[in-house]
């Protein structure tokens, strides 16, 4: 619609909040003692108290009568509440045209709309007091968000990204991996993983499954070095945004993308086990908000609403069950973003026939066959899980509503089953930033199929270096292999990374006549095992020499000349 945005906080809010009827609650407050004599005091005489009108901070219901007061003023300012989420006000004209919405998130107010909409907010800000009030380019709750002159609207957290710190883990401890945490140990990378399901909450859906499994595992020491791996991988794109671009509304609707795998996890949602507890299935889901191309089955225009990557809470024993399963939340949630779309667009949503139903469109888009099958077919088959027979009537009974569809998509074009395990997301991320996508087959959308090698022994190829025989040494290699990048430890330069067909050079990030002894170690797959070899070790090395295979992870050390130095101390090293 064109809009501008606009960020606004209040201060000192919970001291705005509703005054304390009479006879409601009686609270007295005085001065406590304290050692600093710049203490900021309150002006009453010595023994005297205090009587509070209304709530202060540290109480518990002063976030409650903030609200209550906020939602007083957006009301009389012409604003109305949203039905379905009470944090959310609608600004409408005389004619019932929407001219803005207005977000709460305690005193951040986010505000999108028209110039009556930047009136009425002028007016707000008159009534409450605001310490800020940006447009169009501004941070919200740690999030960039940035409208472009051609309407355009970002969403980043580079800053956030960059702020990240992995935390210290001594030489010590990383020797016994499976360890007890220390309750100081264990309290970092919960905020570790805090601070990351807030980056994948707002910003960063491509990297929900890798934390999903991550809250799984154990407290001890090995997954404080993968939260430590993971924090880094994060960091390797601190320029990820969701784009939204201008989106034609008139025939707009939800598509729900959902997606499941079978027993890839264990009870507590973490990828490390047997087979035998691995016996519950990650399933994802994510919505997007379609233009009518798109809700038709053609290649349209979209933006991201929402997703989650999650465990599943019941064992599946078959593939169908899985995504069955994850295709029953995946629909709930569109349900409710349909309403939530419908109600913006004007729609009364309390309504029991739920009319909105009719004109706005929704579909539920699977890769699995089965669930499709037997969700657009009304004869009592359920499979072998009977229990399912409820999951499937409900589906069947919402598909039998107004323009309540339910698609197939082949694998290849699944955007979110990098949700449900780990592999490439640069499909998903395409779809982000482009805006745009096909619920049937085009070749745009379509995932590149990576051929399977071949097994070593056909590949008709003498694979480089000498097979590594050095348990110990492999053994530091495989838990390098899973934070590719640049390292430096212990003035020894490490660089990681996938898919190599040359050897490396510590340029540009070191200078070569810093560190010139090179040794790199290569693991090559196939579909029957995996390799570590030694390409060169403790060689001159004079550029980027091809290895005479692609490598699947490429590890290369650089060091100083040992020549000069203490023979003892270079053996430590």
């Amino acid at each position: 619609m064109g809009w501008h945005l606009w960020s606004v906080d209040v201060k000192s809010a919970f001291l705005k909040g509703e005054l304390f009827e009479e006879g409601e609650r009686e609270l007295y407050i005085t001065n406590i003692r304290t050692l600093s004599p710049d203490e900021p005091r309150l002006p009453l005489g010595k023994w005297n108290l205090a009587r509070l009108k209304k709530g202060v901070f540290g109480l518990a219901d002063s976030p409650r009568r903030w609200y209550l007061r906020l939602h007083r003023s957006m009301v009389r300012l012409g604003r109305k509440r949203s039905s379905m989420d009470a944090a959310m006000w609608t600004l409408r004209d005389a004619d019932g045209v929407l001219q803005g919405i207005a977000l709460s998130h305690v005193d951040d107010i986010l505000i999108g709309g028209t110039d009556a909409a930047h009136e009425a907010t002028v007016k707000l800000g008159e009534e409450l007091g605001f310490g800020s009030f940006e447009q169009d380019h501004f941070q919200y709750c740690g999030k960039l968000i940035e409208r472009h002159n051609d309407g355009t609207i970002t969403v980043s957290m580079k800053t956030y990204h960059e702020n990240l710190e992995p935390i210290s883990v001594p030489l010590s401890r990383k020797r016994n991996l499976e360890a007890s945490l220390t309750p100081a140990e264990h309290r970092q990378m919960r905020g570790i993983l805090g601070s990351l399901q807030w980056l994948v909450t707002q910003v960063r859906v491509d990297m929900s499954f890798q934390l999903s499994c991550l809250v799984g595992e154990p407290p001890v020491v090995k997954t404080l070095l993968k939260a430590n791996a993971l924090l880094r991988l994060f960091k390797q794109n601190p320029d990820f945004k969701l784009t939204f671009r201008k989106l034609d509304l008139r025939g707009a609707g939800i598509t729900v993308v959902s997606d499941a795998s079978l027993g890839n996890v264990t009870r507590t949602g973490s990828v490390e086990g047997t087979v035998m507890t691995k016996t519950f299935s990650q399933a994802a889901y994510f919505i997007l908000v379609g233009d009518r191309r798109l809700m038709g089955g053609r290649e349209g225009k979209c933006a991201f609403l929402g997703g989650r990557s999650h465990r599943l809470t019941r064992v599946c024993r078959s593939t169908y069950a899985a995504e069955l399963q994850g295709a029953e939340e995946a629909l709930d949630n569109g349900v409710f973003c349909r309403g939530l779309l419908a109600e913006i667009l004007g729609y009364d949503v309390l309504l029991k026939n739920e009319e909105y139903s009719g004109d706005i469109p929704l579909n539920l888009v699977t890769d699995a066959k089965d669930v499709y099958d037997k969700g657009m077919s009304d004869t009592a088959t359920y499979g072998s899980q009977k229990s399912l027979a409820f999951t499937i009537a409900w589906m069947r009974e919402m598909f039998r509503r107004p323009r309540t569809t339910l698609s197939w998509t082949s694998t290849e074009n699944m955007p979110c089953d990098c949700g449900t395990k780990e592999m490439d997301t640069s499909h998903l991320v395409k779809i982000l930033n482009t805006g745009s996508w096909s619920v049937t087959y085009n070749p745009s959308y379509v995932k590149q199929n990576v051929k399977k090698r071949l097994p070593l022994r056909n590949r008709g190829l003498v694979l480089p270096g000498q097979l590594l025989t050095d348990d110990a040494l492999k053994g530091h290699l495989i838990k390098l292999s899973e934070m590719p990048g640049w390292h430096l430890r212990e003035g020894i330069v490490i660089h990681v990374c996938r898919s190599a067909k040359s050897l490396r050079t510590p340029e540009p990030r070191f200078k070569s006549e810093n560190f010139p002894i090179r040794s790199s170690y290569g693991r090559f797959d196939s579909t029957i095992q995996s390799e570590w070899r030694v390409i060169d070790q403790d060689v001159r090395y004079s550029g980027k020499d091809l290895i005479g295979d692609c490598a699947d992870v490429l590890i290369t050390f650089f060091r100083q000349d040992a020549r000069g130095l203490d023979p003892q101390k270079n053996k430590t090293s």
